[in-house]
C-alpha cells in the first residue's frame, strides 16, 4: 500500500479556521492601518506617562503678576515703563538667557512707545495680539521689538498637550510663536513648522519655581533661581489642575531647551498597527486580548526610555483584531449548524454496524472479514477547549483522508460507522491473513496521523476483530459490542513512517 497523498489545497486554507479567513485578515490590516493614520499620536496618554517619568530640570521659570505686584503698582494696563525696566534690569543682572512677557498690551496706551524702547533694550520677547500676531505695539527703528503668536493646541475636550513653533495664516504665511521666539532667543536651534510638538511635564514643575513680579522688580529673589534660564512674565493659577497660557508658555519652552523624544511618523504609527491587528486576528482569543494589555505597558517603559510611543493607538488595533477574529467564530459555528457534518453523511450508526456484523456472519462465507477501529486520541481535548464542533471538524478531516484509500484498501466496505463519538470502525472483507489485518490496521492509523486543528493534534491509534460468530453468542448488538472490546485489545499507535 502506498503512502498516502493528501489533495491539494488551496495554498491560503487553514485547519480549523472558516473558509473567510484570508479576508478578515486583509480588513483587520486595513482597519488597522486606519487607526494608526486616524490616532498616530497619544498626547492624553503621554501627559499620565510623564506625571510618572517627568522631565528633570526644566530651563524656564515663570514671574508672576500675583496679586500682590497689583496691589503695589496698580492695574496692568497703568504700569509704568520703569516699572517693566526694573524688573528687565533685575533679570539680566541675574543671568536669564531670555525673557518673554506673556501679557497682551495694548498698542493705544500711553507710553507706548517709551515701553517699547524698554523691550527692545532689553531683548524683551513679546506675547502678539492672536488676530495679527506680527504688529506689536510701535518698534523701535533700529532695534525692532520681537514677537511671538502666544498660542497652543486644544483637544476636543480642551486640554492642552501640545503646541507648535509656528501657526500659518489663511494668506499662507507662517508666523513664529512666543515659546520659538525665547528658544531662538536663548541659543536653541529648533525649526520653525507647524508640527505638533509635546508639551513635556518637569520635576520639580516650572510653575514650582516661580517668583513674584514685585520680588523680581526690587530685587528681592535668588538671582540662582533664573540664572541660565528663560524667564516667561505672565499670571499663574492658584488652582494647580488648571494652569493658566502663561504656565503652560513656559513650559513650551522648556519642552524646546530639551532634547526632543523619539516619536513615530503617520506611515509608522499606521504600519504597526496594521501588524498588531493582523497578529491578533491570527493569535485570537487570550493571546490577542494580551497583546493589548501590554500596549499601554509598553508605551510606559518606552516613554521612560525617550520614545513616545502610540501604545493606546496599538492597544485599539489589537482590539479590532480581536473583534474580526470574533467575527470569524461566529461564521465558522453559524456554518456548521447550517451544514451537517461529513461525519454525519457518511458514517452508520451502532445498529447499522450491528446489522453489518448480523450480515456478514450470516451470508455465504466468501473469504474472512475484519473489523478495523480507529480511536482519535485528543477528541476529547479538542471538544472541551473549542466545543463540540470543532471537535466534528477534527473527525472530518480524519474522514475526508480516509475517504480517498479505495485504491489501497479495495475491499473496504461502505465508508464505516460511529461507536463512541472518539471511534471510527470500519468493516473489510476479505482479508487473507492476519497478518494482512495488522498491516491494514497500521495504515489506517498512519493515514490519520498528522491532523490537527487549532494546535491541537488527533493521534490514532487502530486495531482490528476478525469477524466470526463466537460460541454462545446471539447475532445483535452484543456481536458487534464483543467485535469492538476485541478490537481495543489490538490498539497501536500509527507508525512515524511508511514503507
Amino acid at each position: 500500500m502506498a503512502p498516502y497523498r493528501a489533495r491539494s489545497r488551496p495554498w491560503w486554507s487553514a485547519p480549523g479556521r472558516h473558509s473567510s479567513w484570508p479576508y478578515l485578515l486583509l480588513t483587520s490590516l486595513v482597519l488597522g492601518g486606519a487607526v494608526g493614520v486616524a490616532w498616530p499620536y497619544n498626547p492624553a496618554a503621554w501627559s499620565l506617562a510623564g506625571q510618572v517619568f517627568p522631565r528633570s530640570e526644566p530651563q524656564a521659570v515663570l514671574v508672576d503678576i500675583d496679586p500682590v505686584s497689583l496691589a503695589d503698582y496698580g492695574p496692568l494696563n497703568t504700569w509704568t515703563p520703569a516699572v517693566y525696566r526694573a524688573a528687565a534690569e533685575q533679570l539680566q543682572q541675574a543671568g536669564a538667557r531670555a525673557i518673554g512677557v506673556d501679557v497682551l498690551l495694548d498698542p493705544a496706551r500711553p507710553g507706548a512707545a517709551e515701553l517699547n524702547q524698554v523691550f527692545s533694550q532689553a531683548g524683551v520677547v513679546l506675547a502678539a495680539w492672536p488676530g495679527d500676531p506680527l504688529t506689536p505695539p510701535a518698534a523701535v527703528a533700529d532695534r525692532p521689538v520681537r514677537s511671538g503668536v502666544s498660542a497652543l493646541d486644544r483637544d476636543s475636550l480642551g486640554m492642552t498637550y501640545a503646541f507648535r513653533t509656528g501657526y500659518r495664516t489663511a494668506q499662507g504665511e507662517l508666523l513664529p510663536t512666543l515659546a520659538w521666539q525665547l528658544a531662538r532667543a536663548a541659543g536653541a536651534q529648533v525649526p520653525l513648522d507647524t508640527r505638533p510638538r509635546f508639551l513635556h511635564r518637569f520635576s520639580p514643575a516650572v510653575v514650582d519655581t516661580r517668583l513674584s513680579f514685585r520680588d523680581v522688580a526690587t530685587g528681592s529673589f535668588r538671582y540662582a533661581d533664573v540664572q541660565d534660564k528663560v524667564v516667561v512674565i505672565g499670571q499663574a493659577s492658584p488652582d494647580p489642575a488648571r494652569p493658566t497660557g502663561s504656565e503652560l508658555q513656559a513650559r513650551a519652552v522648556a519642552s524646546l531647551l530639551v532634547p526632543p523624544y523619539l516619536s513615530f511618523p503617520v506611515w509608522a504609527a499606521a504600519l504597526m498597527a496594521a501588524l498588531v491587528a493582523g497578529l491578533s486576528f491570527i493569535l485570537n482569543r487570550s493571546w490577542g486580548l494580551l497583546i493589548a494589555l501590554l500596549m499601554p505597558l509598553l508605551l510606559l517603559a518606552l516613554w521612560r526610555a525617550g520614545v513616545a510611543f502610540p501604545g493606546l493607538t496599538l492597544a485599539t488595533a489589537a482590539l479590532v483584531g480581536l473583534a474580526l477574529a470574533a467575527a470569524e467564530d461566529l461564521l465558522a459555528r453559524r456554518g456548521v449548524r447550517l451544514h451537517s457534518t461529513l461525519g454525519e453523511q457518511v458514517l452508520g450508526t451502532r445498529a447499522g454496524l450491528s446489522q453489518a456484523v448480523e450480515t456478514l456472519l450470516s451470508a455465504p462465507s466468501r473469504g474472512q472479514a475484519y473489523l478495523f477501529l480507529i480511536r482519535l486520541e485528543g477528541y476529547a481535548t479538542l471538544e472541551e477547549r473549542f466545543g463540540h464542533e470543532w471537535a466534528e471538524e477534527g473527525v472530518d478531516q480524519g474522514l475526508r483522508r480516509l475517504r480517498d484509500l479505495g485504491p489501497q484498501v479495495p475491499n473496504l466496505e461502505g465508508f464505516g460507522f460511529r461507536w463512541e463519538r472518539d471511534e471510527l470502525v470500519f468493516i473489510v472483507d476479505p482479508v487473507h491473513s492476519d497478518v494482512e489485518a495488522r498491516d491494514i490496521a497500521a495504515y489506517f492509523a498512519f493515514t490519520l496521523n498528522g491532523v490537527s486543528l487549532r494546535g491541537q493534534s488527533l493521534r490514532p491509534s487502530a486495531g482490528y476483530a476478525c469477524v466470526q460468530a463466537l460460541p454462545g453468542t446471539p447475532l445483535d448488538e452484543v456481536s458487534a459490542q464483543s467485535l469492538i472490546e476485541a478490537a481495543r485489545q489490538t490498539l497501536l499507535p500509527a507508525p512515524l513512517a511508511w514503507t
